[in-house]
Order: structure tokens, then sequence, then C-alpha cells
């Protein structure tokens, strides 16, 4: 097993993958390779805070998101989320611990190409974990003898999976195990206060998304 590690919001487009086994409450959204940049506030920035966002544009995988204080200067970002919600959550937490507290606002998102004007809190993988999925996890499965089961769980930045258990029950364990313990190397870099932040929100937990088992 390997844990993972300018326009308004989206509705994911669904794609279930053909495996030859049964899948069960399959929720994996594949939103492609390209992003888009949406703009929510147009306030006067810092220069700093201006450079920041226009590298945060450039650079940043969505999911993503881009906040300020209008006070103080700070400023703080997400990137790489599966989220849209937690990412946007987790730029407001991150400022915030950068301006010792004080209120900042969210003022952009990178969101894949591929969502449609209108939805707040879009969720799913960019083409490189959508290659990650096909590339170990299908094939594990393939090579798990019959008769047994796996499992595919995804956090809010993190996944993980389990190959080859006895029981659909503990397939579901350890691919939760799993992607909790990648989601928790993710937060390392935090300091203490927006680690806690990020941790208690919703959508952080990490949950099953898939059971493949005997056909």
């Amino acid at each position: 097993m390997k844990p993972f590690r300018f326009l308004t919001l989206a509705s994911c487009l669904a794609t279930m993958l053909a495996t030859g086994a049964h899948a069960q409450s399959p929720e994996i959204n594949f939103l492609g390779a390209d992003k888009q940049i949406v703009k929510y506030q147009d306030f006067a920035l810092t220069e700093t805070q201006q450079s920041k966002l226009k590298k945060f544009s450039r650079d940043i995988e969505y999911f993503g998101g881009f906040a300020v204080n209008t006070e103080n200067g700070a400023w703080g970002y997400s990137a790489g989320y599966f989220s849209q919600g937690v990412a946007e959550q987790t730029a407001i937490k991150i400022c915030e611990g950068n301006a010792r507290g004080r209120p900042c606002t969210l003022i952009a998102a990178v969101l894949p190409a591929t969502v449609a004007p209108g939805t707040r809190n879009a969720f799913g993988f960019n083409k490189y974990k959508e290659e990650y999925y096909k590339s170990e996890f299908l094939p594990e499965v393939k090579r798990q003898r019959s008769g047994r089961y796996a499992a595919f769980a995804i956090g809010s930045r993190a996944l993980g999976y389990d190959t080859n258990a006895k029981s659909a029950d503990v397939a579901k364990l350890k691919a939760r195990r799993n992607c909790e313990k990648a989601e928790a190397r993710n937060l390392r870099g935090y300091v203490i206060s927006v680690r806690n932040a990020v941790s208690a929100m919703d959508g952080q937990k990490c949950r099953v998304i898939e059971v493949i088992g005997p056909s």
C-alpha cells in the first residue's frame, strides 16, 4: 500500500472505471489536468500579496485557496486538496495563523477547468491522482487472491488503500488507517493552532469511497 500523499464554481464529472470486479458505492470523480482561477474579492492588496497571488494563480494545483488580511498584510494559501470547501477553509485558517488570529478573507481559488459555474463544494481528483488510482491501486486489486477484498479511502488531501483483505470490513478499516496516516503527515508542517483548526474541519476525516470484492 502506498498512501498519497477567472470563473466561478463547479459541479463534478463522475467517471467509474471498469475493474473486472464488483465495486460498491463508487464516488470517484476524475476532473482532468487543467485548472481555472476563480476570483471572489477585489481588494487593494499589498505588493507582497499581489506577488504571492500571481504566483498562486500560476503554480498552484487544484483544489486551492488564497486568503488575505487587509490590515496587516498577512496572507495564506492551500494547494492540492480534493475538496474545494476544505481547501478554501484551510487557506483562511493558514492566513489567520500568519495574521496572529486576525480575520482573513478568501479572495481566490484554483479549481478544475472541467467544472461548471454555480456549485460551491466541488470534489474530485486531478490527473496525477487519477493516474495513481489506475497505476497503483487497480493493479494491486488484480493481483489479490480469489475471494479477497480491496478498499480505497480519501481524506481532504490524502489517499490510502488496502488490498487482499479477508473481508470488506478489514479492507475498509486498513484503507482508512492508511489514509489517516498520510493525512497526518500532510499537516506536520503547520503550526499547532492551524493544524488543530484544519483537523477539526468538516470533510477532513478519511472515508472509504470504494470497495472491490469477489464478482
